[in-house]
């Protein structure tokens, strides 16, 4: 789902207002569907069984494997700005809730400027990717692998679509550092990402895979990575994980260039230039979701995401607040 870049203000505007959220969502399915999609949506591939005697044809709906790779919520700093640290922990570095809209709880950091580089979800982001898994059950998709930037942002995001889903306890996050950002388009890049360990990342309670072990070390991303290095890197990764899986539903949860990035060779495209993927990936709001499924020759393709809430956007008109500006350039 790729959609106006300032939609990413919508559901902060009306907090609480469920209907705004679901819009958004719908206007973002369409506006992917106009920009990188075939039209078509096959559900299931229709198989006939042998029969005999009296007995009539009988059907079995067999479901393609999906891959939906998603943006992470609305970060911390993209709402308040990059001095939110400065006011958000006191003088023992201590965590303070100074805002609504702030996270509830916050992991522990020794150092709290690391969030600068590594920043977690607003509340309003948590409670947004809860939701999105909610919407995306009743849809019938049920993840059975979850892959994540390792980004803090990208592991609350899939935490809480698991939650939503009613999996969290069920299937494990694995950090996968190939799902990583584009490095290049970072005001800054520090020697070392201070990433949060795994132990203490389930320690807080997420339902991290501690034995996972990436197919990207950290030594491996390119500070001048360019675009063409991220489209290779983003295909690499992707098919290492899916020749693991033959079967089952996957979801990867990483940044805006993720969902260009990952399904543009995935489904057999060409790279885009950088103009092209630069003016697309700045217009994919929070949680927009690129849906693959594989056909029954073994082939990825892009598709339309259907679900419950197209429904209720016909149901409904809903009018969708902008004004409030945003901070671009937040990945």
């Amino acid at each position: 789902m790729y959609n106006n870049y300032y939609q990413n203000a919508a559901f902060i505007n009306s907090r609480g207002n469920t209907y705004n959220h679901l819009a958004r969502m719908q206007m973002a399915q369409e506006y992917f569907k106009r920009l990188s999609m075939n039209n078509s949506y096959p559900n299931f591939v229709v198989e006939n069984k042998p029969y005999s005697g009296h007995q009539s044809k009988t059907f079995v709906a067999k479901e393609n494997q999906k891959l939906l790779i998603v943006r992470h919520g609305e970060r911390v700093d993209s709402y308040f700005g990059p001095i939110w640290i400065q006011n958000s922990f006191n003088k023992d570095g201590e965590y303070v809730r100074s805002d609504a809209n702030m996270p509830r709880n916050l992991i522990y950091r020794e150092n709290p400027y690391e969030f600068e580089f590594d920043p977690p979800l607003t509340e309003n982001g948590l409670n947004q990717a809860r939701i999105h898994g909610e919407e995306l059950a009743k849809t019938g998709i049920r993840i059975k692998y979850m892959y994540s930037s390792p980004a803090l942002r990208s592991i609350q995001t899939a935490d809480k679509i698991l939650e939503g889903m009613g999996l969290k306890d069920k299937v494990p996050i694995r950090i996968e550092i190939g799902l990583f950002e584009l490095l290049s388009w970072q005001m800054y890049v520090p020697n070392k990402y201070p990433w949060i360990d795994k132990i203490n990342l389930k320690n807080f309670g997420y339902n991290i895979d501690i034995h996972y072990k990436p197919f990207i070390v950290y030594e491996n991303l390119k500070r001048d990575e360019t675009i063409y290095d991220y489209y290779q890197r983003s295909h690499y990764v992707a098919k290492k994980i899916s020749e693991q899986h033959d079967d089952g539903h996957i979801m990867f949860v990483g940044h805006a260039p993720s969902l260009e990035g990952i399904s543009r060779l995935f489904t057999g495209e060409y790279m885009r230039t950088v103009d092209e993927f630069a003016a697309i990936t700045r217009r994919i709001p929070f949680l927009s979701i690129a849906h693959c499924e594989k056909d029954q020759t073994g082939k990825w393709r892009l598709t339309p995401l259907l679900s419950s809430y197209e429904k209720l956007q016909k149901d409904r008109s809903f009018k969708v607040n902008v004004n409030r500006p945003v901070y671009h350039g937040y990945q």
